[in-house]
């Protein structure tokens, strides 16, 4: 596709658009994302919104804290809550809540890269590819 067509695309997707940086290891650099088309009349028979932070209708925020303290847990070897309480609230959540999920696994890497196993690290990815 070249630049002409892309920009035909482009417009069908809708007018306005998001453009997300990713990290520089990441490509491609950004991503473009169209918002969904603007609503220009009133809407009497509109009884209710719902939304969350993510677009989405479900609340996925505790699995995704649990899958997110799990990984950290398999990496480091300290399953067991006796060995690791759990993320700290008042440290880890602002990293790990309202940004990408890319963005939350660096934070925690970088974070608890001292605690990492790596024979731990490489079990983890063998039973997840599994």
């Amino acid at each position: 596709m070249n630049q002409r067509e892309a920009a035909v695309f482009l417009k069908k997707l809708g007018n306005d658009f998001s453009l997300i940086q990713n990290p520089n290891y990441i490509h491609p650099k950004f991503e473009l994302v169209p918002f969904a088309p603007k609503i220009l009349s009133q809407k009497n028979d509109l009884l209710a919104v719902v939304m969350d932070m993510d677009g989405t209708t479900t609340t996925t925020e505790e699995i995704c804290i649990h899958s997110l303290e799990y990984m950290v847990r398999k990496i480091s070897g300290r399953v067991d809550r006796n060995t690791w309480k759990s993320l700290d609230h008042e440290k880890d959540f602002p990293n790990i809540i309202g940004n990408s999920t890319t963005r939350h696994v660096e934070y925690l890497i970088n974070t608890y890269s001292k605690d990492i196993q790596m024979n731990e690290l490489k079990k983890s990815f063998i039973e997840s590819a599994i």
